[in-house]
């Protein structure tokens, strides 16, 4: 396969002859795409991570790109997320269910901590946590023409107060929020679709609120033309007694009438109005996974410190033994990149948690110059990624 077809296996202390190799059962090759068919034999006393490492790889992981640190500190909250992209043969959408009902969907999966994002200059892509970066078809990074399918619950936070509240998005370009009512049906909450600078979109609906409310929410936004992007989803609890006051902001729109973009996004006097008169974003409080997602692998965990990592590259005559050591028990993984193609894949991992990591990769193809970087994820999901090392093979 031309992305390099090779099989990985990691072994425990005891299979380390070429003879114990035969021991594997079922040995599978990689299929190009970052997804491994592997066999690996744990030594029994080893415990299992909690996680599994290999249902968000690093190389397909991307954690708050717009907010970089801002991880979670616990595994249930945030929000994933779906990338979507128009290939070169197609039109330039200006809604966002364009781009998902008849785009590219990305192999990447976004995790945020909040949607909080003021208006700015976007030019410089999704990095992922492996060191690569989200690439549209021509394999250019991506920064314009996509769009982001958000799934989240909305509760309220230690600081919101119990009540009816009202919805409203700050976005450039279109923005459609919706959520799921009682009967299980998805009701537009906001509508503010369509390109267009920074624009306030107010919603059409309001939605009581308890600590125990827990709503499904979908966010669907889309980028358009380079090079401005935000995102604010926001609220403001209405007084029952007086009912909705209405926003003279609704509908009203401008790269620098919220935030300028030009002096790290500062806040104008008009949003600051907007906070004045009991608009709020909604913060990392508000927002918890869906039971789909499983948990957030962008969480801040211990992370192993990797060390004394080794290269064989003509392991008894079958392939490429990488060793290495971390000071706390961790997964085993090496990332593989491909010098003169650039394509990146990450070898699948048992789940094991141990110190003394060793992972044999056959069947490279020959005349090739390998990127190689080990990689463990402790019980907590603190991610280890070792400096890179280079073969010619």
């Amino acid at each position: 396969m031309g992305h390099g077809n090779f099989t990985i296996s990691s072994i425990g202390k005891s299979c380390l002859s070429l003879a114990a190799l035969f021991c594997f059962a079922g040995c599978g090759a990689s299929d190009g795409d970052g997804t491994d068919t592997v066999t690996e034999i744990a030594q029994p006393e080893m415990a299992q991570s909690l996680f599994d490492v290999n249902m968000y790889p690093l190389n397909k992981l991307v954690c708050d790109p717009f907010d970089p640190g801002s991880n979670p500190e616990e595994t249930n909250k945030g929000l994933r997320t779906e990338i979507f992209y128009r290939e070169a043969s197609q039109p330039k959408w200006t809604s966002v269910n364009s781009y998902i009902e008849k785009g590219t969907k990305s192999s990447k999966t976004l995790f945020f901590s909040d949607l909080n994002v003021p208006t700015r200059l976007f030019s410089e892509g999704f990095p992922t946590e492996s060191g690569g970066i989200v690439e549209n078809d021509q394999g250019d990074p991506l920064f314009e023409y996509f769009a982001l399918k958000t799934e989240t619950i909305l509760k309220l936070g230690s600081d919101d107060e119990p009540g009816l509240y009202e919805f409203a998005v700050l976005s450039d370009d279109g923005f459609v929020w919706t959520y799921r009512d009682k009967d299980g049906v998805y009701k537009t909450l906001v509508d503010n679709d369509g390109n267009n600078p920074t624009r306030m979109g107010c919603g059409v609906a309001t939605i009581e609120m308890t600590k125990e409310t827990e709503i499904i929410m979908e966010m669907r936004y889309y980028q358009g033309p380079r090079y401005h992007i935000a995102h604010v989803p926001m609220w403001r609890k209405v007084e029952e007694s007086s009912g909705r006051v209405g926003e003279s902001e609704c509908g009203k729109a401008g790269n620098s009438r919220y935030f300028d973009p030009n002096n790290n996004s500062k806040p104008t006097n008009v949003y600051k109005g907007l906070l004045q008169r009991g608009w709020k974003p909604l913060d990392s409080e508000n927002y918890f996974l869906p039971a789909v997602a499983l948990f957030n692998p962008c969480v801040t965990g211990v992370a192993p410190v990797i060390s004394g990592m080794d290269v064989n590259e003509s392991f008894e005559g079958v392939g490429v033994l990488v060793t290495w050591n971390t000071d706390i028990p961790a997964t085993s993984q090496v990332r593989i990149v491909n010098v003169a193609t650039g394509v990146e894949q990450l070898t699948t991992s048992d789940n094991f948690l141990r110190t003394s990591h060793q992972v044999l990769i056959e069947n490279l193809e020959q005349g090739q110059q390998y990127l190689l970087q080990a990689v463990s994820v402790s019980d907590t999901f603190g991610k280890g990624i070792s400096q890179p090392v280079t073969i010619n093979y």
